[in-house]
């Protein structure tokens, strides 16, 4: 086997024999082999660099997720610690409240949750993954609401008890009908001034100066309003709770039937009307339709 070649303008030859055709071939088959086994490691470093490449952008998400799932978390956080503050200070005011309302009511301070720590304990509700920061703002979350569901529950009650305090205050005859003059004559058992017969006088004689003012002892409605015998010209109210009011012999009467009245408002002038010997108011106090002495009503204003 030879090999021919020109080098500078000359014909080179060379002569192989076959032995070392042989060896040529297979140094030839080797090269390649080695170069086709240094491009295989290449190609596996390459796809090893590119497996840790894709390795490493998944870990690269997750650590993003985590970010965000984190920044939700303090974002939540905030907002709970947000509403935990808005909640003691609605607390603190509850408080103020109540305790106002307490003294008002001349009640016993100790009776009621006012100015207390909220209860504590019961299972918490489920925040975020059920971790301690959270489990514990979930705890005081819901004792605070449970705190402010109990006053919220006793103040209601207090103003319930004050209106029908103040309801049963307006509505009970208490204190003079006039604002001058002098009680006469008692409730009791009497000699008629008139007839001179001993009669039971159901109520009480105040002597005035005629035309002075007539007041409504107590809140009420106006049941009558006009002339009635020997009362004269006369006023009857309603109280409610079974207290009625009766004002007789008026010089005039300034009300209407169905009229509603309040507590110290003028309703008559001071007369002597019907059967009276003089100016003066005979005032009556009913309780369920019976007669009792108005001097208790009075005395108690």
């Amino acid at each position: 086997m030879q090999l021919v070649w020109q080098q500078n303008g000359r014909l080179r030859v060379l002569d192989f024999s076959h032995t070392n055709a042989k060896l040529a071939l297979a140094a030839l088959l080797l090269i390649v082999a080695l170069v086709l086994l240094g491009m295989g490691s290449a190609a596996t470093r390459v796809n090893g660099s590119l497996t840790e490449v894709s390795r490493l952008g998944e870990a690269q998400q997750r650590y993003q997720a985590a970010e965000i799932r984190l920044a939700e978390q303090k974002s939540r956080l905030n907002a709970y610690a947000a509403n935990l503050s808005r909640m003691q200070a609605h607390i603190i005011r509850l408080d103020a409240m109540g305790r106002h309302l307490t003294d008002m009511a001349g009640l016993d301070p100790a009776d009621f949750s006012f100015g207390s720590a909220p209860h504590q304990g019961g299972r918490a509700p489920v925040l975020l993954g059920g971790s301690r920061e959270f489990s514990d703002l979930g705890y005081r979350l819901q004792d605070f609401s449970q705190a402010i569901d109990e006053r919220n529950l006793e103040i209601s009650q207090l103003a319930t008890l004050l209106l029908n305090r103040q309801l049963t205050e307006q509505v009970r005859p208490g204190g003079h009908p006039v604002s001058s003059g002098y009680i006469s004559s008692f409730f009791g058992r009497r000699s008629d001034p008139i007839s001179g017969r001993r009669m039971l006088h159901k109520g009480v004689d105040y002597a005035g100066r005629r035309g002075s003012e007539i007041v409504a002892v107590a809140d009420g409605v106006v049941a009558e309003s006009r002339f009635y015998g020997g009362f004269g010209n006369f006023v009857e109210i309603n109280h409610g709770q079974g207290f009625v009011t009766r004002y007789a012999h008026n010089q005039k009467n300034l009300v209407t039937a169905g009229e509603r009245v309040k507590r110290g408002q003028t309703i008559a002038l001071l007369g002597s009307t019907g059967r009276a010997t003089g100016p003066n108011l005979h005032f009556e106090v009913l309780k369920n339709g019976s007669a009792v002495d108005p001097m208790a009503f009075i005395e108690a204003k």
